[in-house]
């Protein structure tokens, strides 16, 4: 699943994000209050047509260029909690519901299935 920004009013210009990054650029969205809970809402989702007004978006591209790319010196980024670290990404999985990371302890029989055979936890003790 992923979400695409399109400029309407330049063409070809588009920001495209998976969802893992795409959680986080809406957290800050949501952190400047310029848009609407219904709207962010409604952004959550891929697929929707979700639009900005041309104030909003104007305000939302301000807001991080002034505020949210100075914090990001390279070799950095921002989390979900719109704390900035230097750490890599370790691809660690973390369940949204508690935020533990995942183990095999923790998911569905389907899950488990799913995610053993792609080799992305090992389920021995």
């Amino acid at each position: 699943m992923s979400f695409t920004l399109m400029d309407l009013g330049s063409e070809n210009y588009e920001f495209r994000a998976n969802v893992w990054n795409w959680k986080t650029a809406l957290e800050i969205i949501k952190s400047f209050d310029v848009v609407s809970e219904g709207k962010l809402r409604q952004m959550t989702y891929n697929g929707t047509g979700a639009k900005l007004e041309r104030e909003e978006a104007h305000t939302v591209a301000e807001k991080i260029r002034d505020v949210i790319l100075p914090q990001l010196e390279p070799n950095k980024r921002m989390l979900m909690d719109l704390s900035v670290t230097d750490k890599p990404d370790d691809g660690t999985l973390f369940l949204s519901h508690w935020g533990g990371p995942l183990s095999a302890g923790n998911l569905s029989a389907l899950v488990t299935r799913h995610v053993q055979h792609q080799g992305v936890v090992s389920l021995s003790s």
